[in-house]
């Protein structure tokens, strides 16, 4: 939650900045989920596996809403500002899955193109458009 409030302010004013951020948070959440191993039960794997089950479905939700929000005053980032957002939020998660999963992390790796090809079909909207009114607009 920190790293994640960390990335709000300091891309305020971004157009998509949710988008990066729902996706990370999403990654993170499957990671969480995916750390409980049958050979290495303990309780902070146990409890890792119960936050990411828990915040699995509104990380879901959130990657499909992020490309709503959008507002005029919005500019689009730097490519470098950009790419390292993508970075961080895709490979700080895989990351964390390599060292609780070690050889068993490629699926992490198939879950973080899952996880971008969900962003790529997120809700769009136009500025200053609710999500109410976007679902009545389709």
């Amino acid at each position: 939650m920190w790293l994640g409030g960390e990335w709000l302010v300091a891309t305020d004013g971004w157009i998509r900045r949710d988008k990066i951020l729902a996706e990370g948070l999403l990654l993170l959440a499957i990671t969480y989920l995916t750390a409980l191993l049958p050979e290495k039960e303990t309780p902070v794997r146990k409890a890792l596996a119960w936050i990411g089950a828990l915040a699995l479905i509104p990380s879901v939700l959130f990657v499909i809403v992020s490309g709503t929000h959008s507002d005029w005053r919005q500019f689009s980032p730097s490519g470098i500002s950009r790419e390292l957002g993508w970075i961080a939020a895709l490979s700080l998660p895989l990351a964390l899955a390599w060292v609780l999963r070690r050889g068993a992390s490629w699926m992490n790796l198939v879950a973080a193109l899952w996880v971008v090809g969900l962003g790529t079909t997120s809700l769009s909207s136009q500025p200053n458009e609710s999500l109410l009114r976007y679902v009545w607009r389709e």
